[in-house]
């Protein structure tokens, strides 16, 4: 009994303390960092992050490729940045006030973190989705993002009032 005991203890003495990198792994190339929400890094800067020892860094920012993106920006389409062709990207917040789901909650003060408010905003939501994958076929797009830029800062083709208008023609009057 004593034996194992001791070799737990010698094994733990052996393990880095929690926070800490193991010995030897200080190359700045063979760690992931993730973004954090209380970082003030801006994702979207590429000269920050041009040196790989920002704290900062995204877990796939597009590197390697022409554009800079954060993958939980994708509203439809490719998300792999290495794959995207010909993006698009849309103002999500002024489409979703653009809903009548949306508008519904605004006018009568609805919650949205009441049963009726998460109801009125996963639908809101669904609309935006929905016109959001018909412009993209319609445009021949590969993807639509919430955010999305070019390394070389060369416009990506904003499709905001063309979404709108789609919701606009779907909803019955």
């Amino acid at each position: 009994m004593r034996t194992i005991i001791a070799a737990s203890v010698t094994l733990l003495l052996a393990l880095p303390a929690w926070g800490q990198e193991p010995a030897g792994s200080h190359d700045a190339g063979t760690r992931a960092v993730a973004r954090t929400s209380e970082s003030a890094a801006d994702p979207f800067d590429p000269t920050e992050h041009a040196s790989g020892t920002s704290g900062a860094t995204l877990d796939d920012d597009g590197r390697g490729t022409d554009y800079i993106v954060d993958k939980t920006d994708n509203i439809c389409g490719i998300d792999e940045p290495r794959a995207i062709s010909n993006p698009a990207k849309v103002d999500y917040d002024a489409v979703l006030e653009a809903t009548k789901e949306v508008k519904l909650l605004r006018r009568r003060r609805i919650d949205p973190e009441s049963a009726k408010g998460i109801k009125l905003m996963t639908e809101a939501r669904r609309k935006v989705l929905a016109a959001c994958e018909a412009i993209r076929a319609d445009g021949g797009y590969c993807s639509i993002w919430k955010a999305i830029r070019r390394r070389d800062h060369t416009p990506i083709d904003d499709v905001t009032a063309r979404v709108k208008a789609k919701l606009a023609e779907d909803e019955p009057e």
